[in-house]
């Protein structure tokens, strides 16, 4: 290990530069003066005065009752163990810190939850959307309701897969209505352990809205019918209202829906 590479390492456990370049050129020689010290490390003299007390205070140092006063260093294998257990100390105190400070977002959280029943939030596209739709899927316990594009479709299926194959072995009920397009296409990417608790219908034209409701707690509804799935924002809300004319939407549509039959396990 190089020379530099020791000295970051000494400061990354608790150390500054000057007192890892002190501490380590100690560690090699005998006793030494802050005169010393200073020559041998290029360091000012005045900042030896203040390195030294903060050394021994980490009790990596002692000093010597002689005069002039000397200084020697702890074994480096003894003083690597000190300023790893006060790292670990360190890490287990802001380890603790962290949970509590985590507690009490969480314990805001709820409150904001309570006072702003109904909100609605623009998502942008791609990675924002995407991810907040996985959380949605991943946080389902009864069903999800989607409209969706042939555009849209087969991106969708792909980019959600693993959360809804979780969801659905969970009991959660998928419900999602496409385009019109042959059969064989629209179950090719569905398994046969999803058939109980999966079921896919097709449109007769393309849809005028694209939407996701969850639970029918929240829904999604996205800015444009004709974008792809990564090109669009979507308006995200928990209004009671929206989510009413958004299953109506879809209860609609479903029931006018052609059924594609997704064969189970025993089929």
């Amino acid at each position: 290990m190089e020379y530099s590479d020791q000295i970051s390492t000494l400061a990354s456990l608790g150390l500054t530069q000057n007192e890892a370049r002190v501490y380590l050129m100690l560690s090699q020689t005998e006793q030494k003066t802050v005169k010393d010290i200073a020559k041998i490390t290029g360091i000012a003299r005045e900042d030896i005065y203040r390195i030294m007390p903060s050394l021994q205070q980490k009790g990596l140092t002692e000093k010597s009752i002689s005069s002039p006063t000397q200084y020697k260093a702890l074994p480096i294998k003894q003083g690597m163990k000190i300023l790893l257990k006060k790292q670990d100390k360190n890490y287990r105190k802001i380890k603790k810190r962290a949970r509590e400070l985590l507690q009490n977002l969480a314990n805001n959280l709820k409150e904001t939850s309570l006072e702003n029943k109904n909100d609605f939030v623009l998502v942008p596209q791609k990675t924002a959307l995407f991810k907040r739709i996985k959380n949605s899927i991943q946080n389902s316990r009864t069903s999800v309701n989607i409209v969706t594009s042939k555009k849209r479709y087969y991106p969708g299926v792909f980019e959600f897969l693993r959360e809804r194959q979780k969801a659905i072995k969970r009991g959660a009920k998928f419900r999602i209505l496409t385009d019109r397009m042959k059969e064989e296409n629209v179950l090719k990417n569905y398994s046969s352990d999803e058939a109980t608790n999966l079921e896919v219908r097709c449109l007769l034209r393309p849809p005028e809205a694209i939407i996701v409701i969850v639970d029918q707690k929240e829904v999604y509804v996205m800015t444009s019918a004709d974008a792809a799935l990564a090109d669009a924002p979507a308006l995200w809300s928990n209004n009671g209202s929206l989510l009413a004319l958004a299953q109506s939407y879809f209860n609609n549509l479903w029931e006018k829906a052609k059924k594609v039959q997704i064969p189970s396990v025993n089929s």
